[in-house]
């Protein structure tokens, strides 16, 4: 009796597990897709967007997990795409375009596989130097120590490259965002580079306006003439008068399109997914970086100086959007 009771409760047992297993490998049944994120520093409010964005993400393609790692932004996460070592990247659109050109850092090794996912801000590049510096250009850097930005970011290139370019030598300061403001605390350095939440001011330098009277550098017009000779791909924006009590004055400086980006091994089905979420799940990522709430995201992406990836190409036809040939990559099959 023992025995056929066994039999029965074996059996039973091994009849659920089959049903279970069954419905793991059904047809209806999304395989999960794990993706590694490779972002900035920790201290900059680019890294809180992310936080959002696998939210959105998670609304609409649940089977997709994203795994956000701190890097040294643009020139990093390119770096490491190339090595395989993440899946999607943070990227200044300026940094991916001389990237997927070879030009400037990456003259001689093209990486002609990057694609745009999508663009979602523009941000300003704040050049912030104390007050009691006596510095009122950028041509009053000439032998300051000065940060140039996060180490190993597109930023810190281009701001050493555009220094160099107008003749003007610092002493520069390694370091992220929080050794700069630091170091400007306690004297070591007169100022830092970083960018800004579009033109409508910035946390890091409210931060430092608590304990030193600050002061924002911009170009002239004779040195936006020189810059965008030499890097036509460069463009500029203007930091308005008001947006701190005092910056009485409006200063051009250069704007920095900033998006994800992935290369072609992403296939079309995950880059289309992403895409889709971001643009029709924005509220979350407008959660975590409210800047981009009057922000479309159609317009930046569309205004991509790279090629965009596939499954973007895919979802912006789904929705109805032109998409200019310039964008459309060589693999792209409708």
């Amino acid at each position: 009796m023992l025995k056929k009771i066994f039999k029965i409760t074996l059996l039973l047992s091994a009849t659920t597990l089959a049903a279970g297993c069954g419905q793991e490998s059904g047809p209806d049944t999304k395989p999960m897709v794990s993706l590694s994120v490779g972002t900035t520093n920790t201290s900059s409010s680019l890294y809180a967007y992310y936080s959002g964005l696998i939210k959105s993400v998670k609304q609409q393609a649940p089977e997709i997990n994203m795994t956000i790692i701190e890097t040294g932004a643009t020139i990093d996460n390119i770096t490491r795409l190339q090595k395989g070592q993440i899946d999607i990247g943070l990227a200044v659109m300026d940094g991916a375009y001389e990237a997927y050109e070879g030009t400037g850092k990456w003259a001689g090794n093209a990486q002609s596989d990057l694609r745009t996912l999508f663009t979602y801000t523009e941000n300003a590049v704040y050049y912030a130097v104390t007050k009691d510096s006596g510095v009122t250009s950028m041509q009053g850097l000439e032998g300051k120590k000065f940060n140039l930005g996060i180490k190993g970011s597109t930023t810190e290139n281009q701001t050493t490259e555009i220094l160099k370019l107008l003749g003007v030598a610092v002493v520069a300061h390694t370091g992220d965002v929080s050794d700069a403001v630091n170091a400007i605390k306690d004297g070591d350095i007169i100022g830092l580079t970083k960018t800004g939440v579009g033109t409508s001011g910035d946390a890091t330098i409210m931060d430092l306006e608590t304990s030193k009277k600050l002061q924002l550098l911009g170009y002239t017009d004779e040195e936006v003439a020189k810059i965008q000779a030499a890097y036509p791909w460069l463009r500029t924006t203007v930091i308005p008068a008001g947006i701190y009590d005092w910056h009485t004055k409006s200063v051009t400086t250069l704007a920095q399109q900033v998006g994800n980006i992935a290369n072609t091994k992403m296939s079309v089905d995950t880059a289309y997914k992403i895409t889709k979420a971001a643009f029709e799940e924005k509220k979350y990522q407008e959660e975590s970086y409210k800047s981009i709430k009057a922000l479309d995201f159609k317009t930046l992406t569309l205004d991509s100086p790279i090629p965009l990836h596939a499954g973007t190409v895919k979802y912006l036809k789904e929705a109805g959007v032109d998409v200019p040939k310039k964008l459309i990559p060589s693999e792209y099959k409708d």
